[in-house]
């Protein structure tokens, strides 16, 4: 998904500091934000960091990249809370800020933060570089901050994705402001954090074998909270259509 290029409108956290600090000079292209998973093959239980990071995006396959820069940024954080839970906020290898956090409940004016931490699927997140520092982005990627999440149960896949806007008591928006000009936003394409669990493989040894297969005949006709791989309740062909299509190593 591509959020156009626009001028800012109503303020956010990040809006208010870009237009207090922001200084003039010649527009910048579209910055992209990426999530990216510690880990895209995960287990029940496991403890997964998703960083957030701005990239570079060029205009074509022949255009080298070119120095561009951010200011701040705001950001519309949405996840399945059936499959994960959002644990907190990490600096861990992100760079230098200003400023990195959620506004609390009572400071939220979006209403998204509706508990510390978030629970309900969505937060919001708002962030800026030191004052007088705008962030240099290039070939590499700028990580800003990580957001910390605990796998929920047994799926099949899931995503942690940025979404373009939304609205609860207020409207937020995902934005990054430019680091040159005043107010702008140059927010390019909103990349997901894609994750799956292998779940034919039963006994978690990491592979789809032999003794998989045993434990879903072992059930089979009847219900069963890790031989039935289709959540339909009962174990039947479908189950062992699947396991038989994952056979060898999760990967």
């Amino acid at each position: 998904m591509s959020i156009a290029r626009h001028n800012l409108g109503s303020t956010g956290l990040a809006a208010m500091f870009v237009a207090a600090m922001a200084t003039s000079a010649a527009n910048a292209d579209s910055l992209g934000l990426v999530l990216r998973p510690s880990a895209s093959l995960v287990t029940a239980g496991q403890t997964v960091d998703v960083r957030l990071a701005v990239r570079h995006q060029t205009t074509g396959p022949f255009v080298a990249p070119q120095a561009q820069s951010f200011l701040a940024l705001d950001v519309v954080l949405s996840w399945d809370p059936t499959k994960l839970q959002f644990l907190g906020l990490s600096s861990t290898g992100s760079i230098p800020m200003l400023f990195s956090y959620l506004p609390a409940p009572a400071q939220d004016y979006t209403g998204l933060n509706e508990f510390n931490p978030p629970r309900d699927g969505d937060l919001f997140y708002t962030g800026a570089t030191p004052l007088g520092q705008p962030r240099n982005v290039t070939e590499a990627d700028a990580q800003v901050t990580t957001f910390r999440f605990r796998v929920l149960g047994t799926w099949a896949s899931t995503e942690v994705r940025a979404l373009p806007n939304r609205t609860v008591l207020a409207y937020a928006e995902t934005i990054v402001y430019d680091g040159t000009t005043p107010g702008l936003g140059v927010t390019g394409t909103l990349a997901p954090a894609q994750m799956r669990q292998c779940i034919a493989d039963q006994d978690r040894t990491g592979a789809v074998d032999g003794a998989d297969l045993a434990l879903l005949l072992a059930a089979y006709g009847q219900p069963s909270a890790t031989a039935d791989l289709d959540n339909s309740g009962t174990v039947d062909g479908a189950d062992l259509g699947l396991l038989l299509a994952a056979w060898g190593p999760c990967q």
